[in-house]
């Protein structure tokens, strides 16, 4: 049996930790790469990187530790893949906690 019960909203300061681990374009570019591909090992996002192999650890234990991935150990590799889970819990969080007051913010209000 599958638990549908919604997570509760992420706090501030999870949702800061999000936020940092989101604003590194070098991360938000492994993301998407597994994203795209449902699950790669960490050499596979070395090869399709620019940078080096140990510049892309550093971003992966970042990714890693927010928890906008899971990590798998399988023998000698370690196997990546998106935590939608908790993508899905940011987006909810921005809209309950964010997005109202940002859209009660009328800039052309005349105070």
């Amino acid at each position: 049996m599958t638990d549908t019960t919604p997570h509760p909203p992420l706090d501030d300061a999870q949702l800061l930790k999000l936020f940092k681990a989101l604003a590194d374009e070098n991360r938000m570019r492994m993301l998407r790469e597994i994203a795209a591909t449902g699950e790669c090992t960490c050499s596979q996002v070395v090869e399709a990187s620019s940078i080096s192999q140990a510049t892309v650890s550093h971003h992966i234990k970042i990714l890693i530790e927010s928890g906008l991935l899971h990590d798998r150990r399988e023998g000698q590799f370690c196997h990546l893949s998106v935590n939608r889970e908790l993508f899905a819990r940011f987006q909810r969080s921005l809209d309950t906690a964010l997005v109202p007051e940002l859209l009660a913010c009328d800039p052309n209000k005349k105070k």
